[in-house]
């Protein structure tokens, strides 16, 4: 089966950026991935919680997340990126939805968002291939299913 195929590939990915697959459980179809956890969830719903957490901060010039904070957040996820660029690993989905922010701000570039209902709108199937962000896919992913590791 190719998702448990990808499945094994990705529990042998090691790096402090990349969100650690802990075990799969086959019971079910389909099966079920077990991932690290990220306690402030993912970087959306993170960002949309700082956003909207004090309507005073969020029309001030002030922000609980200063611009080191923001920078640090974003290195970490090149890096992760990088990571997986040295593995020859496309992600085909980098986006807020699919980063979990833990504890000091670690960072962990993950691929959950599809499973997610609150993301359902974001993806389409096409060609009866697996659901898509096609909003943000270039073109040659979308009509002729190539993808580049940059």
């Amino acid at each position: 089966m190719e998702s448990l195929r990808e499945v094994r590939f990705l529990a042998g990915l090691s790096d402090p950026n990349i969100c650690k697959v802990l075990g799969v459980c086959t019971a079910e179809q389909p099966p079920w991935t077990i991932i690290e956890y990220g306690e402030m969830g993912d970087l959306a719903q993170y960002l949309q919680f700082i956003a909207s957490k004090n309507e005073t901060i969020r029309s001030s010039a002030v922000h609980p997340l200063n611009v080191g904070c923001l920078v640090y957040m974003a290195t970490q996820i090149a890096s992760g990126m990088k990571y997986l660029e040295t593995k020859h690993v496309v992600h085909k989905d980098l986006a807020a939805r699919n980063c979990l922010v833990g504890r000091g701000y670690v960072i962990k570039v993950a691929d959950i968002a599809i499973s997610k209902v609150q993301y359902r709108k974001d993806y389409a199937e096409i060609g009866g291939r697996p659901p898509a962000p096609i909003r943000w896919l270039p073109w040659e992913s979308i009509l002729l299913v190539i993808y580049f590791i940059r």
